[in-house]
């Protein structure tokens, strides 16, 4: 039998800053059955430069214009070889052991389609960040993204089943697929262990009002969800997030998460 493929799939557009730590995390696994996909969107800074310092670690790139960020997935998915894969975005990292126990899984419960598992947020140092535990209550998907995408895994066969990212969606689209997945019949697997690394203020989080929100109604329409209920939970939504920004201002929820033990403070 023939040993289990991880594919790890980063998409980047001018990311000197921070795609180096990503490139280092995926090489820190030191698996030889890992195989790793840079999709670039042409970037004008010293992205190439970086990535092309990476010969034994970065399996193949290429380097020109798409459509959006699902169009750059979509490459991805299209030039893995894998049997699972895993998308880590360039300004997030793999936790150390991340393609260990997604081997192991993925070898052990041949019938399942997506693994998904915790994630540290941290804004520059990961070990100054807070874990973020996925509600596994994923009949909530109908109406809101329960999951941290840098931390879910799916299967080169799920998406041969379910399809790939729609180039309908600008931030939400890991939720639009994998609310598809799941609602079609894929079978999801919790592994309570880290596996990925967030760095806030991402895509979706800096267009979260204009765009984020708009497309997580949607979607929450789409799977049949009641329009004014889901009008007033997106309002909650709001306002949870407005009050996180100003307490993040004034360094309260800083505190309060390393007083709150239940939220696994790493520091």
């Amino acid at each position: 039998m023939k040993n289990l493929r991880v594919s790890i799939i980063t998409v980047t557009y001018n990311s000197e800053k921070t795609l180096r730590e990503t490139i280092e995390s995926v090489k820190a696994e030191n698996s030889p059955d890992l195989e790793y996909v840079i999709i670039d969107g042409g970037s004008t800074d010293s992205t190439l430069d970086i990535i092309k310092q990476y010969p034994g670690v970065v399996t193949r790139y290429v380097s020109e214009p798409d459509k959006g960020i699902s169009d750059a997935f979509n490459k991805g998915i299209l030039m893995s070889t894998g049997d699972v894969i895993g998308i880590i975005n360039s300004d997030d990292v793999l936790y150390p052991g991340a393609v260990k126990t997604i081997s192991r899984i993925f070898e052990n419960q041949t019938d399942i389609d997506v693994v998904f598992g915790k994630t540290i947020k941290f804004r520059n140092i990961l070990s100054d960040g807070y874990i973020k535990k996925p509600d596994t209550d994923l009949s909530k998907m109908e109406y809101t993204f329960l999951l941290n995408h840098p931390s879910v895994f799916v299967s080169s066969k799920a998406y041969e089943k379910y399809g790939m990212f729609s180039l309908d969606y600008r931030c939400a689209m890991d939720y639009e697929l994998l609310s598809r997945m799941y609602f079609a019949g894929a079978k999801f697997y919790y592994v309570d262990e880290i596996l990925s690394g967030f760095r806030e203020g991402g895509e979706s989080s800096k267009h979260f009002k204009t765009v984020t929100l708009k497309e997580h109604e949607a979607i929450a329409l789409r799977n049949g969800v009641d329009k004014l209920w889901i009008k007033k939970y997106l309002r909650r939504v709001t306002i949870l997030q407005h009050t996180i920004a100003v307490m993040k201002i004034l360094h309260i929820e800083r505190i309060i998460r390393r007083i709150i033990k239940g939220q696994g403070v790493i520091k």
